[in-house]
């Protein structure tokens, strides 16, 4: 902290003596910079940033540029604060600010690892379709950035894409303010084409007419509600299963350690009853193993079944992918509809 305190005085000290004289005389570009720099100094980055891009509208100016970098990194949007010093150090190259060009081109390689990524991937197939149209927080992605990991700063990420018929497709990701690596996969519904109408037959005035409905409704629904009990006895039965591998793993232990008390089993073998209380306990582990599988097995069957109707339910899934490499973690992010 005291490090970034100390470059702040100092680039606002070279913003002081060359700032408004880069805004060449446009006096509201220079109005809104010596603003936005009295925010800076006392650290109102939220009031502070918007002046210095208003001024950096009216004139690009590379104290201007400087002074919004060094605004953004204070803020923690540190993808744009690495932007605008790029910015900077490019603009001072070609106007031989050696000084303000070295200050820039170090910033940006301080900030280079603690950047956030996003990269969006899309596949071939949607690629190469031209009304392709994929937005970032509503700005459009250039086809040279699909499958690039670009800088981002931390907050919510909106991908939305669409392709003519095809789509809508959004994705909300939140990305940490530095060190993370995100992933969005962009995925796209084939287009149906529209389906033949017919025109219902005329009404047979003895028939009710919400009868069939109600019978075409029930007969549609009957599969997948079956499935639900189904899952419910299953899984039950093998929690049960689970109960009796515990116990029989119980009974085990208790008869080996029977075999260790009353001198029946030592460093030199077991007598009679040490052997009878051994082969009991090794019986007992066992049952207790073959209950355990059988019970995993039942209950892993009853969640996939109950999952499976939530899933011919219509249930959204999101896709993405997420990490964090600084802390190991890795999160899947699915989206679309089953």
């Amino acid at each position: 902290m005291r490090r970034f305190l100390g470059l702040c005085c100092g680039l606002l000290w070279a913003l002081c003596w060359s700032g408004p004289a880069a805004a060449r005389d446009v006096e509201l570009a220079e109005r809104l910079f010596r603003e936005g720099r009295d925010l800076l100094e006392q650290k109102r980055f939220a009031e502070a940033c918007p002046k210095l891009a208003e001024s950096l509208q009216e004139d690009e100016a590379t104290g201007t540029l400087l002074a919004l970098a060094l605004c953004h990194e204070g803020a923690g949007r540190f993808a744009s604060a690495w932007s605008y010093y790029q910015r900077a150090s490019t603009r001072a190259l070609e106007l031989n600010e050696a000084e303000r060009a070295r200050i820039a081109t170090q910033r940006a390689t301080v900030l280079m690892p603690r950047l956030s990524r996003l990269r969006i991937a899309v596949p071939k197939e949607l690629a190469d379709l031209p009304d392709l149209v994929i937005r970032r927080n509503g700005v459009a992605v250039d086809r040279l950035d699909y499958d690039v990991a670009v800088p981002v700063d931390g907050g919510v990420q909106v991908i939305e894409a669409s392709a003519g018929p095809r789509g809508p497709f959004e994705v909300r990701l939140l990305v940490a303010a530095e060190r993370e690596s995100a992933v969005v996969l962009v995925t796209l519904p084939r287009a149906e084409p529209p389906a033949a109408v017919a025109l219902p037959p005329a009404p047979v005035p003895s028939a009710p007419p919400a009868a069939p409905v109600a019978r075409h409704a029930a007969a549609e629904g009957a599969p997948t509600s079956a499935l639900r009990p189904v899952a419910y006895v299953t899984g039950g039965v093998g929690l049960l299963v689970l109960g009796g591998s515990l116990a029989a793993g119980i009974h085990a232990k208790t008869r080996y350690d029977a075999s260790n008390r009353n001198g029946h089993c030592d460093a030199t073998g077991c007598d009679e009853r040490g052997i009878e209380l051994r082969n009991s306990a090794i019986s007992s582990a066992h049952v207790a193993t073959a209950l355990f599988i059988a019970g995993g097995v039942l209950t892993t069957a009853g969640v996939g079944l109950y999952l499976y109707q939530d899933m011919r339910s219509g249930q959204s899934v999101r896709a993405g992918i997420r990490s964090a490499p600084s802390s190991g973690e890795v999160s899947v992010l699915f989206e679309g509809a089953l």
